[in-house]
């Protein structure tokens, strides 16, 4: 065997090649030549003694491993050492035969120097403290190192040693990037002085136990990337902040805490699907995607979070989130949580993309600060029941689509997105506030049963489809008109109120169903004409108010009910159609219609406000022959123009605002009687109208005011328990008409009115038990007596100035002929009745006069 010393300026070592003995004088490469050895022959190099020359390993133009493609090994021994105890860079790089190396004495193996070298199974080097960049890289065969003084592995040192399944590094303080990447046999690591691990160190390595330093202060992005065998508890005492993947796709990890850290990366925990605890009590941050699909994640402390950006805990099962301190959270931050039950975050301010999409346990949600939910929001949360959402004025695209709300409670709701609430469960939908609704808002939300559309809103034409349980709609919101028609046709409504925007609604209503027509709070010119919603029971107050181009209406026999000011001011309205099924007309309701000038109110009107009429300046007629018991002082305030009134026998109340030259006749057409058993003629009444008050058994006493002027036909005809007609003097009455009191069968005495002039016939006929009738000093009892008394033996008290003045009716078998004295005693006022003559017809058909007698009334 031979040796061979070579002596530089600055260095000189003994080598062996393989085990030929050659004598050489200047480097390796001349050894091999005085060892008559082929450079491709040479298998093993030992350096036994002295300093190498680094250029020896690489210089410039070759390397070791090129100039001897087929070495095997390369030992630098112990009494021998590297120049500066570097191993130089790309020494062994590429190379496929080198198997084993040893030195004893090296501080750092620098870059790429034994990359790829994929036969490498031995690498002995206690002293090392560098690993330098690509040092190891790809070398598949490397099973087993240890570095117990190694300091500082670089980046990519060990990547893909697929095969390496044990290093001992433990005073090891910094380990670079994807140091152990790939390293699919490393199972366990021991790292008690590391405080530096950089990015994807361990990614995609088998490690399932390692130990770190409870000092580390760095954990580089990815640092654990898809090492889905990690299962031991970690623990970062002094991290502040765990980087983006950290721990991507670490399926086994199941517990871990970092009592310092502030931020959470994006993807930190990306599908670690059995993660079941983290404790992050000073986390103040959670990046995107940081807990997607950690699927039995349930506990996680966090009370000082203030930001959880997008998908943040997308797919985590976690069952309960709150926190006081959250102030933004990303969109889908809690996408398809499926074990999430109840939510906490009151400060809030908006709620992103699908945030809680597909959470279907998801019951109960707190975010009262909230004033958005975007597209998605709470899609498929199917056992959502409670929200707190009062400061939410926005809700987007599908944001509650398939979900079981029954209820929602959000008063300030100004926009509802398209399909918002398709396929829900919701049963009511109220919001005063409302300004728009987009399409298929509520399609096929079969159990919907109330919506309130305000004015305010605009609504689409399709929001409805599909809503086959709709029983109590308020639509006043603004819609394509010619669109929206079939809008409510699929439902069985019994309540619907519209604004009179829209009167061509094809309505499926319930045989009871009430339907409302309000105003419109956007104008609309209707023209000349305008019918109103069929099926419509009720127009509301002020619905076709100060519309001026309106001159008839047309109002369908369905309502029953117009509002207070409902017509007020239609100053070119000049007739109205009216319902026959009206029953009541609210206060002022054609207020200010200066161009009516009749109108007919339907039989069936009940009850009337006050101010009807009012200011209606060229209404001149009226019938009011309906139902109405009252009306109020100010029906017919400010009509100049008007000239008759025709009432029913039902009013009983007095108005005063009528002109003097007004007719006001009460009428009775349908025959039904006012109650009671006494009757007091309503003070502004004229006339008494034909059969006004005919066959009301039931009154006993009436009595009429100073202001009737005429009694009609039959007006008391066959008021059979009628004992008492009494007359407010000085009457007005002029007329009373045919049989007016005829069939009184009950009625003793009367005294007619004082300025009656004419009669009719049988006024008094069948009046069985009347037995006295004052007639007036107006009225000639000879011409009127067979009309008056046809039919009974009353005796009559005549009022005359002399009873030879007074001609004896041919068949009157009685008559008393009366004066009228008035004096004055002391300033008291006496009025003195003398029986003048009391005169009876004998057998021959003369008159006799009787006693006298005197009789005083004061």
């Amino acid at each position: 065997m031979l040796f061979f010393f070579f002596l530089f300026s600055n260095s000189q070592f003994k080598v062996q090649i393989n085990d030929c003995e050659v004598t050489s004088d200047d480097s390796i490469s001349q050894a091999v030549k005085n060892c008559g050895l082929s450079p491709t022959i040479v298998e093993k190099i030992l350096i036994l003694d002295g300093t190498l020359p680094k250029s020896e390993l690489k210089n410039e133009t070759t390397s070791l491993s090129k100039l001897y493609p087929n070495i095997a090994e390369f030992h630098v021994l112990d009494n021998s050492k590297i120049e500066d105890n570097v191993f130089p860079p790309e020494t062994f790089k590429h190379s496929l035969s080198i198997k084993k190396v040893t030195i004893s004495i090296l501080e750092a193996v620098g870059r790429d120097a034994f990359y790829n070298c994929t036969h490498l199974k031995e690498f002995k080097c206690e002293a090392l403290s560098k690993i330098g960049i690509n040092a190891f890289r790809f070398c598949h065969n490397l099973t087993s190192l240890s570095f117990p003084h190694l300091i500082k592995i670089d980046n990519y040192g060990f990547m893909n040693c697929s095969n390496l399944q044990e290093i001992l590094i433990p005073n090891v303080e910094f380990l670079g990037c994807n140091v152990f990447h790939r390293c699919f046999k490393l199972h366990s690591l021991n790292l008690p002085k590391c405080t530096f691990i950089g990015t994807e160190c361990f990614r995609q390595s088998g490690i399932e136990n390692i130990t770190l330093n409870n000092n580390l202060t760095h954990l580089g992005i990815g640092a654990f990337y898809n090492c889905t065998s990690l299962k031991c508890d970690l623990t970062f005492p002094s991290l502040t902040k765990l980087m983006t993947d950290t721990f991507t796709d670490c399926h086994n990890l199941s517990f871990v805490s970092g009592p310092k850290i502030i931020e959470i990366g994006n993807n930190c925990f990306w599908n670690c699907t059995g993660l079941k605890t983290a404790i992050f009590p000073n986390v103040v941050t959670i990046k995107y995607q940081a807990f997607y699909n950690t699927i039995i994640l349930s506990n996680i402390d966090l009370p000082l979070l203030e930001n959880i950006e997008s998908y943040g805990f997308w797919k985590s099962a976690i069952q309960n989130f709150s926190s006081n301190s959250l102030i933004n959270l990303g969109q889908q931050a809690f996408r398809d949580c499926l074990n999430l039950t109840a939510v906490s975050i009151p400060q809030i301010t908006m709620l992103g993309h699908q945030t809680f999409d597909n959470c279907h346990s998801l019951q109960k949600v707190d975010a009262h600060s909230a004033t958005l939910v975007s597209d998605f929001g709470f899609r498929n949360c199917h056992q959502l029941n409670k929200l707190n959402l009062t400061s939410v004025t926005f809700v987007g695209d599908f944001s509650f689509t398939q979900t079981t709300l029954e209820t929602i409670n959000i008063p300030h709701l100004k926009v509802v997105g398209n399909y918002s609430f398709m396929n829900s469960n919701l049963k009511v939908f109220e919001f005063n506030e409302l300004e728009f609704v987009g399409c298929y808002a509520f399609k096929n939300s079969k159990n919907l049963k109330k919506i309130y559309i305000p004015s305010s809103a605009h609504f689409n034409e399709t929001a409805l489809i599909g809503c086959t349980s709709l029983k109590n709609v308020t639509f006043l919101g603004i819609a394509d008109i010619n669109k929206c028609s079939n809008m409510f046709s699929s439902s069985k409504l019994s309540y619907f109120k519209t604004n009179t925007y829209y009167n061509n609604l094809n309505l499926n209503l319930q045989n009871d169903a009430i339907v409302i027509i309000s105003k419109s709070n956007n104008y609309v010119s209707f023209g000349s004409e305008y019918h109103f919603q069929e099926g419509a029971t009720r127009i509301d107050d002020g619905a076709l108010s100060n519309y001026k181009s309106i001159q008839y209406l047309f109002i369908p026999n369905s309502v029953h009910t117009i509002g207070n000011h409902a017509f007020e001011s239609m100053t070119s309205l000049i007739d109205i159609s009216f319902s026959k099924q009206l029953n009541y007309v609210g206060s002022f309701a054609f207020k200010d219609c200066v161009s009516l000038c009749s109108i007919k109110l339907p039989k069936t009107v009940e009850k009337v406000g006050d101010g009807l009429f009012s200011g209606c300046l060229k209404l001149t007629s009226v019938d009011l022959l309906c139902l109405l018991s009252e009306l109020k002082e100010h029906v017919f305030e400010n009509c100049p123009s008007l000239k008759i009134v025709v009432v029913s026998s039902r009013l009983k109340n007095c108005f005063s605002t009528v002109p003097e030259s007004t007719v006001v006749r009460i009428s009775n057409p349908d025959g039904v009687c006012p109650q009671g058993s006494s009757l007091n003629v309503p003070s502004f009444v004229t006339e008494i109208y034909e059969n006004a008050y005919s066959s009301c058994n039931n009154l006993k006493a009436v009595y009429i005011p100073l202001k009737v002027n005429k009694i009609g036909d039959k007006a008391f005809y066959g008021c059979s328990n009628a004992i008492e007609f009494q007359f407010e003097e000085p009457s007005n009455i002029k007329y009373i008409g045919n049989k007016a009191f005829s069939l009184c069968t009950s009625l003793e005495n009367i005294k007619l009115p004082s300025n009656l002039i004419d009669v009719g016939f049988d006024v008094f006929y069948g009046d069985t038990a009347l037995e006295t009738v004052d007639v007036p000093l107006t009225l000639d009892i000879g011409k009127y007596y067979s009309n008056i008394f046809n039919g009974n033996n009353a005796t009559i008290y005549v009022a005359t100035k002399t009873p030879e003045s007074t001609e004896m009716p041919s068949n009157l078998s009685t008559v008393e002929i009366v004066g009228i004295t008035i004096g004055s005693i002391s300033g008291v006022i006496i009025i003195v009745i003398l029986i003048l003559q009391k005169k009876k017809r004998d057998n021959n058909n003369q008159f006799h006069t009787l006693s006298q007698g005197e009789y005083t009334n004061s």
